[in-house]
């Protein structure tokens, strides 16, 4: 599926900043605005006081969990409600995990993130566990070489 998305990601680090400069090249989110701003948390409720939010917000955080807690309660007060938003952060504990989900946030991610676990993260949220496949495969072999099998493969393609 390719996402026709707008995406801001909100980064504090270097490896956060590379992880989705390189997803925004993957082919699932050609038709997709990906933009990368710094300032984490705090930087995109700044941002978000006078312009709209995205479909998907990725924010990091390098706070405890009370301070992520309270910054994203300023985050709140100025998303729409349609958006997502994903937490990147350090803190690796089942807790804070569950707080974020009850809370409403999409999901929370470990550092050090790669740019397949952003990919796949988009995925995850937007998919529709209800739709068809958009195709199918076909497998066409031949037992020996000079069977014919790709002429077999070619005319069941067209």
């Amino acid at each position: 599926m390719i996402y026709r998305l707008k995406i801001d990601a909100f980064a504090l680090t270097d490896g956060f900043k590379a992880a989705v400069t390189r997803a925004a090249e993957n082919p699932f989110l050609s038709r997709s605005t990906v933009s990368l701003h710094d300032g984490g948390v705090l930087g995109a409720a700044t941002h978000y006081g006078s312009h709209q939010t995205p479909d998907l917000i990725f924010v990091e955080e390098g706070e405890d969990d009370q301070a992520m807690m309270d910054h994203l309660a300023q985050l709140a007060n100025v998303c729409d409600p349609g958006s997502r938003v994903v937490v990147v952060g350090d803190l690796n504990d089942i807790t804070v995990y569950r707080t974020l989900l009850s809370q409403g946030i999409s999901e929370y991610l470990v550092l050090p993130v790669t740019p397949q676990t952003v990919v796949q993260t988009i995925e995850n949220i937007f998919v529709d566990p209800n739709a068809q496949p958009k195709g199918r495969s076909v497998v066409v072999f031949g037992a020996t070489g000079g069977a014919g099998s790709s002429t077999v493969a070619m005319n069941t393609a067209w």
